[in-house]
């Protein structure tokens, strides 16, 4: 099959539609081969992250949370982070791995962790670059126990991927009725996870055409835009995000697209002639599934 269709064979499998200038200048051989090699790696690497996940939740029933029990955290390392939270944030009562650790679509550079604290020994603010700290690789974000839950209650991603997260990410799960007895309210759901997903979208757009053009932060952003649609349909269909790895194809045909075409900086309306109309396609999906559980619920 000739390398221009066998990229647009490959696309078509992962909801993508290539069109334009993936035909210049005898890129589209190169290009395939970059799809076949991130396919396997992306295989690989999630294959992985299941025998991981399922021989951690094996013996999750028999294992107490212990420093370092996760495997991604050294002892040190896991005491020096309890050490920082306790002594000037307030008492940790769930720490999770959060990042392209557990979506497992990157090779991550650092550690990002999620803390929920109660009993705060200053004003937190959650949620923003304050109630941040480092140490050594990792990177932790702060929440008070209330913020935390009262934004998880509003539907927000990121404290709805905490209670999908695999146990082996799990350092510290947090015991509270509010968690046990969450239900998700699809009007709420709807909103959160749609606002989010169009707000990102239009994030990719600043980035790749605004002041200080990053390219990359432009096709994370794309990425991230699916994402968020991918875990709205999971939430719908299960109550969790029972894959985090599931938008991962779209991200390695994100990134292969933007080198294949050499999409420069400014260069937005290339990346909406491509993905514009699938992200607006997802987008109505998601909708479209919300107002069918809905209607589910009245009958």
């Amino acid at each position: 099959m000739p390398a221009a269709k066998q990229i647009l064979g490959v696309a078509a499998a992962f909801g993508f539609k290539l069109e334009g200038r993936g035909h210049r200048d005898g890129r589209m051989e190169r290009f395939a081969e970059e799809l076949k090699e991130m396919q396997r790696a992306a295989r690989e690497r999630r294959l992985a992250l299941t025998e991981r996940s399922r021989r951690s939740d094996q013996a999750a029933s028999d294992r107490a949370f212990t420093v370092g029990g996760s495997g991604f955290l050294g002892d040190e390392e896991l005491r020096e982070v309890l050490r920082e939270i306790e002594e000037n944030w307030g008492r940790c009562v769930g720490l999770y791995i959060h990042g392209s650790t557990i979506f497992s679509n990157k090779e991550p550079k650092d550690l990002d962790l999620l803390a929920i604290v109660d009993e705060a020994k200053k004003v937190i603010a959650s949620g923003s670059k304050e109630a941040q700290f480092l140490r050594g690789r990792c990177e932790v974000s702060v929440y008070e126990r209330d913020f935390w839950l009262r934004r998880l209650e509003a539907m927000d991603l990121t404290m709805l991927t905490c209670i999908s997260t695999p146990k082996c990410f799990v350092l510290l799960e947090i015991d509270d009725p509010r968690v046990r007895n969450l239900t998700l309210p699809l009007d709420i759901l709807e909103e959160s996870v749609a606002s989010y997903a169009e707000y990102t979208w239009l994030k990719a757009h600043r980035r790749m055409d605004g002041k200080g053009k990053d390219l990359y932060s432009a096709a994370k952003n794309c990425y991230f835009a699916f994402r968020i649609l991918c875990f709205g349909q999971q939430l719908i269909r299960n109550g969790r995000i029972p894959d985090l790895t599931a938008a991962n194809a779209k991200y390695e045909v994100i990134q292969a697209v933007f080198d294949a075409l050499s999409v420069e900086p400014g260069e937005w309306d290339v990346v909406e002639a491509i993905f514009g109309r699938l992200f607006r396609a997802e987008l109505a999906s998601f909708t479209g599934k919300i107002l069918a559980a809905r209607d589910g619920d009245k009958a």
